[in-house]
Parts: C-alpha cells; structure tokens; sequence
C-alpha cells in the first residue's frame, strides 16, 4: 500500500505543474503577441479606390482616377487601390503595405490587384501586387513604375505622381485583359447623356500628346503611355474634364469593398 500511496503521491505533484506550466507559458505567448500588435500601426479603412488620407491629391484628380479604377475593374475585374498616409508607426514599408493589401482585399478572387502606397512623413513608396498579376507586373516592371513616379514624387507633384502610377498599372492590366480604358467608369443603360464636357480639354491633349508619345517606354514586354497616360500625366485635369469624370466616377454608387485579393510580396519599394 505505501508504495502505491507514494507512487499517486509523486503522480499528483507533476500533473498539478504540468497544468500551471501550460498556464504559464499560454500567458507568456499572449503576452508577446499582444506586445507585437501594440507596435503595429492602426489600419485605414478605405472609402474608395483612391485614398488620401494626408490630403496631398487635387479633388479632380482624385476623382478622375477613382473613374479609371472603377472602370478597370468593371471591364477586367482587377482592382487597384491608392493609399496615401502620413506615417507607418515603426512598422517597415513592405510589412505595413502588406498587411494593407491584405486587410483590404484589394483585388477579385483570382488575386489580382496593386496596391499603391505612400508614406509621406518618411518619402517612401511601396507597389504591392497581388499573386494573379506577378505575371503581369512583376517586380521589374514594378520597379519601373516607381522609377517613373519618383521625379514628380522630388517636386512634391503628388498629382503627377500617383496618376503616372495608376494609370501605368491599368494600362498594363487592361492590355492583359484585351480591354481598352476610357477613363470613364461605365454607366448603367439609359444614362448616356451630357457626355464630354468641356471638349477643350480634349484639344490639348491632342495637341500635347505626340510629345508624351515621344517618351513612352516598354514595361513587362508591351508598350506603355498612349492616350490614357498622355491624358493623366497631363492631368486630365482640365475643368472640363474634370466636372464630367467626377459627376460620373463617384456618382455612380458608392463603394462597397474590394474583392478578397492576396499577396505574397512582389512588387516594388523605393523612397525619394
């Protein structure tokens, strides 16, 4: 009996401590992950494709992007999104852009979407693409982007830069896609009036486009600039321009979600 009673004796003690063990170390782990996600940055919550949270993007042209992305992914289903932000916290470009892209959901359910991200208070620049179009802009190419949206960015030209990278970005998608981008979002049937106000616009950029054409460069194997860059970089930010893409990008519903889109990494990160 008494070595029994000794051998439950010694059996109690090690279960007792193997409990508070787990106890311990599962207060341990939790208290790590909670210190982690303290050090992290708060998320933005989007209103749209084109997001300014610094207020550094003209409303025109704002709104005339958030046309082009609403049509990109009304005819092709990818989406691309802009964040611009102030700070990232202590949190790296590529993890902070990342964690974005993928709280977002930018991009349909094949994973094809860019996110556009700018960090003011640090000059930093990150495009984040999404598994579905690696192919499509890989990191070369996504490298080229930043390369062309940097000078604007050392001008402080945020107009010129975020629309040289967005529509470079649909350009590329929409070629992969066999669609051509007007800049205007579609309309439901029946809405077909007071279209191209402001044709003014348009001749200058008729005028100035042989110029930009000039400039194109090849990105991911195809041609890039064309009219829908030649109108952006130009602005497409002439009054008359601007009043018709506005009244129809952001008046056509409002905006609900991204798609569910995921990333693995590639893309692109520089500073200016």
């Amino acid at each position: 009996m008494q070595p029994l009673m000794s051998a439950l004796s010694r059996h109690g003690p090690k279960r007792r401590t193997s409990k508070w063990s787990r106890f311990a170390l599962c207060t341990i782990l939790s208290a790590v992950v909670l210190a982690s996600l303290g050090g992290q940055e708060p998320l933005p919550s989007p209103t749209g494709f084109i997001n300014d949270y610094v207020g550094v993007l003209d409303e025109r042209v704002r709104a005339n992007l958030e046309a082009l992305a609403r049509e990109l992914q009304a005819k092709t289903g990818a989406e691309v999104a802009v964040a611009v932000l102030e700070s990232l916290g202590n949190e790296s470009l590529e993890d902070y852009s990342n964690r974005v892209a993928e709280h977002w959901g930018v991009g349909d359910q094949g994973d094809r979407g860019v996110l556009l991200l700018l960090a003011v208070e640090k000059r930093m620049l990150r495009i984040e693409v999404g598994y579905g179009l690696e192919g499509v802009i890989p990191d070369g190419a996504a490298g080229e982007i930043r390369d062309g949206m940097t000078p604007y960015l050392r001008r402080n030209n945020y107009n010129g830069a975020i629309a040289f990278g967005v529509t470079t970005i649909a350009t590329a998608v929409a070629r992969d896609s066999g669609v051509t981008l007007s800049g205007q979002p579609a309309r439901p049937s029946g809405s077909g009036r007071q279209r191209d106000r402001g044709s003014g616009g348009w001749l200058r950029l008729l005028f100035f486009a042989p110029f930009l054409f000039m400039r194109r460069r090849t990105i991911g194997g195809g041609w890039l600039g064309g009219p829908m860059t030649t109108a952006w970089m130009l602005g497409g930010m002439t009054r008359g321009m601007a009043g018709g893409y506005a009244g129809r990008g952001l008046g056509s519903g409002g905006f609900g979600g991204f798609g569910g889109g995921g990333f693995g990494g590639g893309g692109a990160s520089g500073s200016w």
